[in-house]
């Protein structure tokens, strides 16, 4: 899967010199953690029983595959709401 992880506006200002930009994999992976965290704690909540592997396998198939782009590699960009769709159509 792939995450954004480009002009990423959470990283705070104090980081920052005035031409500097945070791109790449140090951003790119955080908000691909975050997006499995916001699952996770959806199934918890929900009582919705998930394995790693059920968890992979919803990622992978649920992802938005890209067309063009440097962003268009492997099963596509991360989708949080239909991850979770999938996990819980899946019990």
């Amino acid at each position: 899967i792939c995450a954004p992880g480009s002009a990423i506006t959470s990283v705070p200002n104090w980081t920052l010199n005035k031409s500097d930009l945070m791109n790449g994999t140090s951003m790119a992976s955080p908000n691909a953690c975050g997006c499995l965290a916001l699952v996770l704690s959806g199934l918890k909540q929900g009582g919705v029983p998930w394995t790693p592997q059920s968890v992979h396998r919803a990622v992978q198939t649920s992802a938005l595959q890209l067309q063009d782009g440097p962003c268009a590699v492997g099963a596509g960009m991360v989708q949080v709401d239909a991850c979770y769709d999938y996990l819980n159509a899946h019990k």
